[in-house]
């Protein structure tokens, strides 16, 4: 369900008088005026401005996302349950300069089950998924062991593209009726001085050139002259204007984010544990992509789905962009776990964790089919009617207690810890795997955070909000992990 307000005031005040767990799954999109024609890509800002920029209002109207359930089943007794009737659809509520809210019935997307799951009290399952262990990295690679810094980094950002990035840069130039002679060596600098300047702060950026003795950095002055470097920054481009495709809102920044990506994965998908999640890229300009997360570290920015390592190493990134014309029917999350998943060559190698917004009892027994290991926690409503204890009955009981099923194909175990927590698995059940290990809720609580751990890894600003207004800015930071990865594995 999406509502539609003038203020950002409003949209923070729905958001606040939500319930906890609709609040979870909300997200705030700023959608831009209507365009009068006057479309450019430059923004007029103030470069020597490192100050956080806090925008009074929004120029446009703002859209709070809610996140509808995805199976809407009713707990029973150990047996075939019965389903609830469905929920009547959603409205959107649309308010404008000028205009008055409207409302327009809009159909949920409830997936179908091919069969009702009968629960019982048992803790076995009717097939084993396979599993084989993960080779190591520097075994299939010695030579990764012995290479510099700045090798291991062309690994990842190679000379060849690097050159086509220049000849992208120029032709972007002579659009704009200049002549830019720029070479992949000039990018290449260009990347260097952003990365330099993500660990190495000054009060402006005009500082990294400024002749007081104080100020002055001579590793950035040696290598590019500062007018040069705000001529790379002005026309840097990573894909030609001309072949753009319409409607497509990041098609300046994706192909980028697909040739990260392609690299990351040169080497395989070389860790077992695997996690699916978002993570923000941190962005105050204006676009219609950008979003408002409560309680990440970058509120504002861009979202991006991530499949990462459990240190963070990632191996499918993809820029969210709001409403995919592909495939209106399938949920979200199971859209996005569907396409993280789809680059892993060997699925009995690895397991997958996610947190609710993504966990269904549909999708596990998808990935199940698809041969893959998956755990994740899981909302009261997206068990596929699981008669677990009720969350108000099992609060009541003491810490540690908990309660479990199972349907042959999908295991649930609720607890009571310092919060009622549910997970659903289709290969671990409640017990531990082994002898002195761990049981399936804590390796979830281990292992889902690995998104978070690299957005821990990932460095600070570069040159701080001056280029985190322009998209380039954005893509190079995503990039920038590259250099740390390699030694994270």
């Amino acid at each position: 369900m999406a509502q539609r307000f003038l203020t950002l005031e409003a949209a923070i005040d729905l958001l606040f008088s939500l319930p906890d767990d609709e609040r979870e799954g909300a997200s705030v999109c700023q959608l831009p005026p209507v365009e009068d024609g006057n479309i450019t890509d430059e923004e007029h800002v103030n470069e020597n401005d490192f100050s956080e920029v806090v925008l009074d209002d929004v120029c446009g109207h703002v859209e709070v996302m809610l996140c509808r359930d995805e199976d809407v089943d009713s707990p029973s007794a150990c047996s075939s349950p019965e389903p609830r009737r469905k929920k009547p659809a959603g409205r959107q509520f649309t308010a404008g300069k000028g205009r008055k809210a409207s409302t327009n019935a809009r159909k949920t997307n409830t997936p179908k089950h091919s069969h009702t799951p009968v629960w019982c009290d048992r803790a076995t399952f009717d097939k084993t998924l396979p599993s084989e262990s993960t080779p190591l990295l520097l075994e299939a690679f010695p030579d990764l062991a012995n290479m510099s810094p700045f090798m291991l980094f062309s690994k990842f950002i190679s000379l060849e593209y690097l050159g086509s990035l220049a000849e992208l840069t120029a032709r972007y130039a002579l659009q704009k009726k200049e002549e830019v002679d720029v070479t992949g060596a000039d990018i290449g600098q260009f990347f260097g001085i952003l990365l330099f300047s993500s660990y190495h702060s000054v009060p402006s950026e005009d500082s990294y050139w400024s002749t007081a003795e104080d100020l002055c950095v001579p590793l950035v002055t040696t290598v590019m002259a500062r007018n040069r470097f705000r001529q790379l920054k002005r026309f840097f481009h990573v894909v030609d204007n001309t072949q753009l495709k319409a409607r497509e809102k990041m098609g300046k920044l994706q192909p980028f984010y697909d040739e990260v990506s392609k690299c990351f994965r040169q080497f395989g998908v070389f860790k077992e544990r695997l996690s699916i999640d978002e993570s923000m890229v941190p962005y105050y300009g204006h676009h219609s992509c950008k979003i408002f997360i409560r309680g990440k570290p970058f509120r504002f920015g861009y979202k991006i789905w991530m499949m990462c390592s459990s240190k963070g190493y990632p191996y499918a990134m993809e820029i969210y962009c709001e409403k995919n014309e592909k495939d209106d029917k399938t949920p979200l999350g199971t859209r996005v776990v569907s396409d993280m998943v789809s680059v892993l060559e060997a699925p009995e190698h690895h397991e997958v964790y996610f947190d609710n917004f993504f966990t269904s009892h549909g999708l596990l027994t998808k990935l199940a089919d698809k041969g893959i290991r998956a755990t994740g926690s899981v909302r009261d409503t997206r068990t596929g009617g699981c008669p677990l204890k009720s969350l108000k009955n099992i609060k009541k009981e003491e810490r540690g207690s908990f309660n479990y099923k199972c349907d042959g194909a999908v295991c649930a175990c609720r607890w009571n810890e310092n919060a009622v927590v549910t997970v659903s698995s289709n290969h671990l059940n409640h017990e531990p795997v082994a002898r002195d290990s761990l049981p399936t809720f804590l390796y979830f609580v281990i292992f889902r955070s690995a998104v978070d751990e690299e957005e821990g890894l990932r460095p600070g600003f570069v040159i701080q909000n001056s280029c985190d207004k322009r998209l380039l800015e954005d893509g190079v930071k995503a990039s920038m992990t590259a250099v740390h990865l390699p030694f994270e594995v």
